[in-house]
């Protein structure tokens, strides 16, 4: 199950990364836009930290560490959502929040089934974050085209 997750994980690290690069190709960005990005660009690189994190955690020998690390992903995710972005940035932060929105609640389904040995709860958020990938790879690719 948590193989299948590690996989997982890795798309998401795409799709953080892909956030990243069109991000910094957008032109003549005013300040505001620019504070906006570097938080933005810090909130992904902890994301990406920590999936990277993921992939070295033996789950029978430490799922507290696992859980401990999900926290932080979950933690991360909701400092992103009460980032405040320009007036010019506003759609795309509505797709972030959307996936940041996502991406708690699916590590949040992973955490208490680790927890409570649910398998169930950690299949929920296995599909949860699995979804979230393709969904937010399309909005993005879709708003790259519009600028």
């Amino acid at each position: 199950m948590h193989i299948n997750f590690i996989h997982k994980s890795k798309k998401i690290l795409v799709a953080l990364s892909l956030i990243g690069i069109i991000l910094f190709s957008i032109l003549f960005m005013d300040s505001d836009e620019q504070q906006y990005v570097a938080k933005v660009k810090s909130t992904i690189s902890q994301l990406r930290g920590y999936s990277l994190e993921i992939e070295n955690i033996n789950l029978d020998q430490n799922p507290d560490l696992l859980i401990t690390t999900y926290g932080k992903i979950v933690n991360t995710s909701k400092e992103g959502l009460a980032l405040q972005p320009s007036s010019s940035m506003v759609i795309f932060d509505d797709q972030l929040n959307k996936y940041l929105n996502d991406t708690v609640v699916g590590y949040s389904q992973l955490i208490e089934g680790t927890r409570n040995k649910d398998l169930e709860l950690i299949k929920r958020g296995v599909e949860t974050l699995s979804r979230l990938d393709d969904r937010f790879l399309r909005q993005i690719t879709t708003l790259g085209k519009k600028e």
